[in-house]
């Protein structure tokens, strides 16, 4: 589960960093459209409304031009004030071409009334041209008052009207803006609406995740601490137990052989001083050596035979676990039922000493502690595993209380851990205890 921690914080953050990302770019898209929306409308609205100003501005100097004309007696007023008009007449043509360029579609119509009505106004003007300058005063004065020749007020009136067109446009462009400012804040807190719990589920997932990694480390910490503990104590238990079993081997060695070999040198040296008795007696004394050697030899065996059996190397496994099933019904008096299935020959040292040792480890617990009458082992190989059963009738125990209090149990388990093997133990008190190991045997199939 450690393991997937990363990754599943990874992908949350991505998806929250790539949701964030894609919101924080259309929200900039939606705001350059707006933005640019915006400048539009008020550049258009801006140059239409420069257009109208012009447009009434010119037909207002058209008016004044007639008039200059009207009241002007020079001859070559005619072709100076038309050439004025023509001009105008060209700009107004090209102010309403950009105009209509601008308005939209359905404005469009009014500005094609409005070029009409111009037209119409100028091609009124170019009569009054042609009028003789003695007559200007009378006929000009009377031209300009005759409404149906003087069009000057309707053209003001049209562009009057186009110029509210131009600021309804404005007023409904303004309007979409403005519902596009809606639809762009909407756009926000949708934004908003997901990244802020996705952030918050986020947060307490990463939260509660490093919160139990914590406590699952500080676990670590304090199991690795006992451990420490552990590993010292028994490290100090197991310097007394070797320093009990060089004692003890000591002991053996001063008490038992020592003296066996003291007696054997006492005899050797009387036999010197009894060569002249009777050859009874003679023999005698030289049978009690032999049998003070004999003695000696099998103490010097039997100290041996603990240390490592040479049966272990010359006659196998088999041989050497019913020897010492027979060597603890001897010493003990409990009888020890072995049963070994498969062939057992051929297993590499380690795991031959390992099952012995196993083995002696809970003869060893079971003359110290069980108190049995019985005691029954098996030893089965399979294709792919050495499986090993022990069990007696003894007093039993709790293993919950006695675990990592008893070197030989924690020994026992180490050995079959450094083979890759498992050890259970199950026993209740006054109900006997069962002991089962299983050990891979390396190169078979399926180890």
């Amino acid at each position: 589960m450690t393991s997937r921690t990363p990754v599943i914080l990874g992908i949350a953050f991505g998806i929250l960093i790539t949701l964030i990302a894609l919101g924080g770019i259309l929200a900039l898209r939606q705001a350059d459209r707006i933005y640019s929306g915006i400048s539009a409308v008020h550049e258009t609205h801006e140059s239409a409304d420069r257009i109208l100003s012009d447009l009434r501005l010119k037909v207002q100097l058209s008016g004044i031009i007639v008039r200059d004309f009207l009241l002007d007696p020079s001859l070559e007023s005619p072709r100076l004030y038309g050439t004025q008009i023509s001009e105008l007449a060209t700009s107004l043509d090209a102010d309403l071409t950009r105009l209509e360029k601008l308005m939209p579609g359905e404005d469009k119509a009014q500005v094609r009334r409005l070029r009409k009505e111009v037209e119409a106004y100028l091609a009124s003007r170019q009569p009054l041209f042609l009028i003789d300058a003695s007559r200007k005063p009378q006929v000009g004065w009377q031209t300009l008052q005759d409404p149906s020749i003087n069009r000057r007020a309707s053209v003001l009136a049209v562009a009057e009207q186009a110029l509210k067109l131009n600021e309804t446009e404005r007023k409904r462009q303004q309007d979409a803006i403005e519902e596009g400012r809606q639809q762009f804040r909407a756009h926000v807190i949708r934004l908003l609406g997901l990244a802020l719990p996705l952030g918050l589920v986020v947060a307490v997932i990463s939260i509660v995740r490093i919160s139990r990694l914590e406590i699952r480390a500080r676990q670590q910490t304090e199991q690795t601490e006992r451990a420490e503990q552990e590993m010292r104590r028994l490290s100090q238990q197991l310097v007394r137990v070797q320093e009990e079993e060089r004692a003890s081997i000591s002991r053996e060695l001063h008490d038992e052989v020592g003296q066996m070999l003291t007696a054997i040198r006492l005899e050797v040296s009387s036999l010197a001083h009894l060569r002249d008795e009777a050859a009874e007696v003679f023999q005698s004394r030289v049978a009690e050596a032999k049998r003070l050697a004999e003695e000696a030899i099998r103490a010097v065996r039997h100290i041996a035979m603990g240390l490592r059996p040479s049966m272990l190397d010359d006659l196998g496994l088999g041989a050497a676990l019913e020897w010492q099933a027979r060597d603890f019904a001897r010493r003990y008096g409990v009888p020890v039922q072995v049963r070994l299935e498969g062939s057992l020959d051929g297993l590499p040292d380690q795991h031959r000493t390992c099952v012995y040792r196993l083995v002696q480890e809970a003869l060893t617990n079971c003359a110290r502690h069980a108190r049995a009458t019985a005691i029954g082992l098996r030893v089965q190989r399979e294709p792919s595993r050495l499986a090993i059963l022990f069990e007696d009738n003894g007093a039993g125990f709790n293993p919950a209380s006695a675990q990592g209090k008893g070197l030989g149990l924690v020994g026992l388990r180490e050995r079959v851990r450094e083979l890759g093997g498992q050890v259970t133990i199950a026993s209740e008190p006054r109900h006997g205890t069962r002991l089962n190991a299983e050990i891979p045997i390396p190169g078979a199939a399926g180890a």
